[in-house]
């Protein structure tokens, strides 16, 4: 399925697969955020767009906490 992201989305996108790769983890949105040069608010933003048009999947522990995002 294509995926319709903005040139910033795809590139946060490429940034946490890539990340992911060499830490094996995912990076905090505030990670995110001091990589792009924007407010976290923006990176988190970012985001949550990415993964309601299914260009990631948010990963959530068993108590509820945000843990990462991975590709879907």
């Amino acid at each position: 399925m294509a995926v319709n992201l903005t040139a910033r989305q795809q590139a946060i996108v490429d940034y946490v697969t890539d990340y992911h790769q060499a830490h094996h983890c995912s990076p905090t949105s505030r990670e995110v955020a001091e990589h792009f040069g924007i407010a976290p608010t923006a990176s988190a933003n970012h985001l949550k767009a990415i993964v309601k048009k299914g260009a990631m999947v948010k990963i959530v522990s068993a108590t509820g906490q945000a843990r990462g995002w991975r590709a879907p």
